[in-house]
């Protein structure tokens, strides 16, 4: 049987689909994970932004209760603060100043950002004193965690008038000043009596981000179309690599590497077919089996190189006096094989008596500038189309029967077996 290099369509297309897959796995995989990674960032950023709030608020709320409150003119239309116990004094210019602690100084300030459309403040408590400070749903879940879990922060994100805001809270501990107020509610030092939540929009960094996430997804998809461009690119280079290569190893496997003919291999996988079809089709073919005389006195006297050197004439003979359809092969050391199908016996012998004066008549030069000839003797068998049977070995048997005969009977000549056993 013959020796199979070729990979088949299927199987590049099926390897240039799994290398394909991988390619698009691959990008697929590092976006996610720039797109994940810049998620994390954002969120790392707007959760810094609203501690930073929150901290500053605090840090507000602080510096007022270190110093008792603060004390400010009382404007007209200004309300002083009812559930403080006088809150309002009147000072050495007849002025009358109320009393704006924590708590008031963080709703109002809350109430300014509001209005000037920077963030919103929200000081609140599930038990407050002001019930303007009460929670909305996402402050009570907050604050009831805070009191189940002991945790100290929560953050979201919620739509509020068809905008994105984000929102956070974080929780706030009584302190000795704040016992002033809450130590009838039953709090002590410690205890989370309530956060501070900030609200901010961030629609225009929703619509810039989702922006974002579809440039990337066409990066993506251009760098996947671009990276399986140029990998079929490649496959196909190395398609076209392998099969050249495959070509050259197929015809090294099936040629003599110091004739160029076809070799034994070759020779008798040719042979067997050309039997096969002799015996369908009843068309016959022709074995020529020749054998250089006295070879091994070439090879003695003017040394191998000069043996190589006649090997490779009476190849180019053969190959100059054979049709297209025939097969010359080198069969081994410094014998050959002609293979000439739908051929009689008749024309075999006498396409092998023109090779035989041929090579009688030819010039040979030895590397030591000497000129010489050489002869030949052939055996001449043919594939009888009634013997569908009859293999390769058993034509070259008579082939070779016919080539004895010749070499016992003073060689440089052609002999033809027209027997069938």
């Amino acid at each position: 049987m013959p020796i199979r290099f070729e990979r088949t369509t299927e199987q590049w297309t099926s390897f240039a689909l799994k290398i394909g897959l991988a390619v698009v796995v691959f990008v697929i995989c590092v976006f996610t994970w720039i797109h994940l990674q810049t998620g994390t960032l954002v969120e790392k950023q707007l959760l810094d932004r609203a501690k930073a709030h929150f901290q500053t608020i605090v840090a507000t709320r602080n510096w007022s209760a270190m110093h008792g409150g603060v004390y400010v003119v009382k404007q007209p239309g200004m309300q002083s603060n009812p559930y403080l116990n006088d809150p309002d004094i009147t000072d050495n210019k007849g002025r009358t100043l109320t009393l704006k602690n924590p708590s008031l100084i963080t709703r109002e300030v809350s109430e300014l950002a509001q209005r000037e459309g920077l963030l919103i403040y929200h000081m609140t408590s599930l038990i407050p004193i002001n019930p303007a400070n009460g929670p909305n749903a996402f402050e009570r879940r907050a604050l009831t965690l805070f009191e189940v879990q002991g945790g100290t922060e929560e953050h979201t994100r919620e739509i509020i008038d068809t905008r994105t805001n984000y929102r956070y809270i974080g929780a706030l501990f009584v302190q000795e000043s704040c016992l002033q107020c809450h130590a009838k509610q039953g709090y002590k030092v410690g205890d989370v009596r309530g956060g501070i939540s900030v609200t901010f929009d961030i629609e225009e960094m929703e619509n810039t981000l989702r922006k974002d996430r579809a440039l990337l997804l066409f990066i993506a998809s251009a760098a996947s179309l671009g990276l399986l461009g140029i990998f079929f690119a490649l496959i196909r280079s190395l398609m076209r690599r392998v099969e050249s290569n495959t070509e050259i190893i197929r015809r090294l496997s099936i040629t003599d590497e110091l004739t160029g003919l076809a070799n034994r291999r070759q020779a008798l996988e040719t042979l067997n077919r050309e039997s096969q079809r002799a015996g369908r089709y009843g068309k016959p073919a022709c074995v020529v089996m020749l054998d250089i005389d006295h070879f091994k006195r070439v090879n003695d006297t003017w040394g191998h190189q000069t043996g190589d050197m006649v090997l490779r004439g009476i190849a180019a003979i053969l190959r100059d006096h054979t049709r297209g359809t025939d097969l010359a092969a080198r069969f081994g050391g410094e014998e050959f094989l002609l293979l000439l199908p739908e051929a009689a016996l008749n024309t075999a012998a006498m396409v092998a008596e023109k090779i035989r004066a041929k090579i009688e008549t030819h010039d040979f030069v030895a590397q030591s500038g000497e000129h010489f000839r050489v002869t030949v003797s052939q055996g001449v068998a043919c594939i009888v189309p009634s013997e569908y049977s009859t293999n390769e070995e058993e034509a070259i048997r008579r082939a070779d029967q016919a080539l004895y005969t010749a070499k016992e009977t003073g060689r440089n000549r052609v002999v033809e077996n027209n027997t069938t056993k």
